[in-house]
């Protein structure tokens, strides 16, 4: 039979293409404060963005409740009963406080769920989430409980800065072994400076991180300054300006479109305000002057950054944009003319550079290859780590400098005497104070302990004093902390020789070192959520998922029970057959309207609305049978003219000479398009490098 080679085929197909299947999508969020972005790299294809419900390319960084109804990021528009925008620094700490019942990590992972459903084809998908290097490491902690939460499959978080320098590695030719950039990047929120060598050693790129500078101020800090000239200009506006933002639409549409009018022209007189409709009457140069702070600002920025790479303007090899607020005209002048003779570069997407490198971290993470770049970060603070004893005591001090390339190990070592029962060991930096704290348990039982094992064992330990030492390890994603905490000490063996003949006995003394691990606990644990709290926190985002998914099923039913409504009516304005059926039907559809209108109870499901609109269907048969109109049958006998068919040719012949009630056509139909399929299916499998031949089936065929 011909089915059975077909069958065949198919499967060795489908298995072929099972095998060369990536993987599955790595994907990169780059979490913006007002915009969050999303990219996913799939097998060797380049990184691609994901797109939302509405196929914008981003994601609003909002979570809204109308009523008792969630909205999420590009749903939470409109009017809302309560509205959470910039959830990142909203996370990070550096936006107050919501009018939600919701923890900020949990809803920050509202959002990133949302987010990883448009972007991934798996749940198994590896994510990477960008945040920028001024995050501290408290803010760090509760992103990463956001992102547990969300249920992703985490691989870390990378520096904004480092997903950009990757994302510009795949535009680097492989004939360019030495490249040095300078980025910067300008956000609503965000400054940064980015020094980057690129370095390429035996077809394998390596990308190092030399020096970063970042601030908390970006374009909204422009926009700021022009509210408060627009004040001083129009004393008129100022009710309305110092009023809630919220109220006042110029605090954010309106005053983003004037900034961005005052970049390019010199003069933005007759820009009308809405809500007041109001002509205004401002200039480029007040523009220059109320924010000649943030100017300034930005070239200090740039030389600190060029300056703790150890370069000069004249090493820079190319200066890339990152941003949306780079942007900006007057912005791209001040960069350009500081940067002379190094001209602008325009390699990246200022908007998806960050999204779309953060993919391909992801991409390396999951599956590295030999020649995907090699990221090195750095660290861009100081962490100054102590160890304290119970008596306040400081017993020693490490300093893990700046720009120190992560991850990296420390050890701090003291020498230490029997009595120390406990210590801490403190990691703070200079901005946020203390990070984290740790207490060294049972040190002085511990380093008993190990004396009297290397006593069983025949060695000498020396009881009078011992080592501690504590190994602080700064990971990848920024995070410090204690990996490693252990009591050193020094061991004598006396190895004796027998007397010979002639010989003195001998002994010679061995010195070795034994340690045994400390325990440690965290002290300051309050800022991360514990294990039953991320749990509880999950089964709850569970929970609401589980309710936007009935209440979109519910919605679809009711929308089609509705529909059903409207057309079975229309039929029964058409309808003169019998009365009885039609008031029948007549008398459901009202009752199943008013129902549908009515405030439906909380406990109504989807089979409800499904069971009227099979009753409807049910019903209206009948009367649709009834209202549609017959077929004209066709004369028995064909009209007399030019078109007649002569008699004894009264049917339809095929191609291949068979009739219309041939009954074996239908079957050679069927066989003529499993041939071509056979045809395409052994095609296919030649490309791919398959034998196409197979055992002939000796069994005869129908004739």
């Amino acid at each position: 039979m011909l089915l059975r080679p077909v069958l065949q085929l198919l499967m060795v197909v489908l298995v072929c293409e099972a095998g060369t299947k990536s993987a599955g999508r790595s994907i990169g969020i780059d979490l913006g404060s007002e915009i969050i972005r999303a990219a996913y790299k799939e097998g060797k294809n380049g990184p691609r963005l994901a797109l939302n419900s509405m196929s914008d390319r981003f994601f609003p960084s909002t979570v809204g409740w109308r009523g008792t109804e969630r909205q999420l990021c590009e749903g939470a528009r409109g009017k809302l009963d309560i509205q959470v925008a910039g959830l990142r620094d909203l996370v990070s700490g550096y936006n107050g406080s919501s009018d939600s019942e919701y923890k900020p990590q949990e809803i920050l992972a509202m959002a990133l769920q949302h987010v990883v459903t448009h972007a991934s084809d798996s749940q198994k998908n590896g994510v990477v989430v960008t945040i920028p290097s001024y995050v501290s490491q408290h803010g760090r902690i509760r992103i990463i409980d956001a992102c547990r939460i969300s249920g992703m499959r985490l691989n870390g978080l990378v520096t904004e800065h480092a997903a950009a320098a990757v994302g510009y590695s795949t535009s680097i030719k492989p004939s360019v072994k030495r490249l040095k950039v300078l980025f910067v990047h300008i956000s609503a929120s965000t400054t940064q400076v980015t020094a980057v060598r690129y370095n390429r050693k035996v077809n394998k790129l390596h990308i190092r991180v030399l020096s970063n500078t970042a601030k908390q101020h970006g374009t909204r800090d422009l926009q700021l300054g022009l509210l408060e000239k627009l004040k001083e200009n129009h004393p008129e506006l100022a009710n309305h300006l110092t009023e809630d933002t919220s109220s006042f639409p110029l605090a954010f549409k309106n005053l983003k479109k004037l900034t961005e009018v005052l970049t390019v022209k010199k003069d933005a007189s007759g820009f009308i305000l809405q809500n007041p409709e109001i002509p205004i009457s401002i200039t480029r140069d007040d523009l220059e002057n109320v924010n000649g702070g943030y100017f300034e600002m930005l070239e200090n920025m740039m030389a600190k950054c060029i300056k703790n790479a150890k370069w000069t303007i004249d090493d820079i090899d190319a200066v890339e944009l990152v941003g949306g607020g780079s942007r900006m005209p007057i912005l791209q002048e001040r960069i350009a003319e500081y940067v002379k003779p190094v001209t602008l570069g325009h390699q990246l997407d200022k908007d998806e550079a960050i999204a779309l490198g953060a993919a391909v971290v992801s991409a390396n993470i999951t599956k590295p290859e030999p020649t995907s770049p090699q990221l090195t970060d750095v660290t861009t603070k100081k962490f100054v780590i102590e160890v304290v004893a119970d008596s306040g005591d400081q017993l020693s001090r490490q300093v893990i400098p700046s720009f120190t390339p992560i991850p990296t190990k420390v050890d701090v070592d003291f020498k230490a005497r029997p009595g120390l029962d406990h210590c801490e060991v403190v990691i703070s930096t200079p901005h946020q104070g203390v990070v984290a704290a740790y207490k060294l348990l049972n040190i002085t039982s511990t380093a008993a302990n190990l004396a009297d094992e290397q006593s069983a064992a025949g060695m000498s330990p020396d009881r009078s004093s011992f080592i501690l030492s504590v190994r602080s390890s700064v990971r990848s994603d920024g995070l410090v902390e204690i990996s490693r905490a252990k009591v050193s000490l020094n061991v004598t063996k006396i190895l004796e020789r027998k007397k010979k003949k002639g010989q003195q006995p001998m002994s010679k003394k061995v010195v070795d070192v034994a340690y045994s691990t400390v325990p440690f606990e965290m002290v300051s644990k309050s800022v991360s959520m514990s294990d039953e709290e991320l749990a509880e926190s999950a089964r709850l985002l569970r929970m609401l998922q589980l309710d936007d998914d009935r209440r979109v099923s519910l919605t679809a039913a009711r929308n089609d029970l509705e529909q059903l409504l409207y057309q079975t009516q229309e039929i029964l304005d058409n309808y003169e057959g019998d009365k009885t059926e039609f008031d029948n039907l007549q008398s459901t559809l009202k009752d199943y309207q008013e129902w549908v209108q009515s405030d439906l109870p909380d406990e109504v499901s989807e089979s409800d609305f499904n069971i009227k609109v099979m009753e409807i269907r049910k019903k209206s048969e009948s009367l649709i049978e009834a209202t549609t109109p017959a077929e004209p049958e066709e004369s028995e006998e064909p009209e007399s003219g030019a078109d007649s068919e002569p008699e004894g040719d009264t049917t339809d012949s095929g191609d291949d000479g068979t009739t219309a009630d041939d009954p074996c056509k239908l079957v050679k139909e069927e066989l003529r398009i499993a041939e071509q399929k056979l045809a395409k299916l052994k095609e296919k499998m030649t490309v791919l490098g398959y034998d196409t031949e197979l055992e002939d089936d000796n069994t005869d065929q129908p004739t």
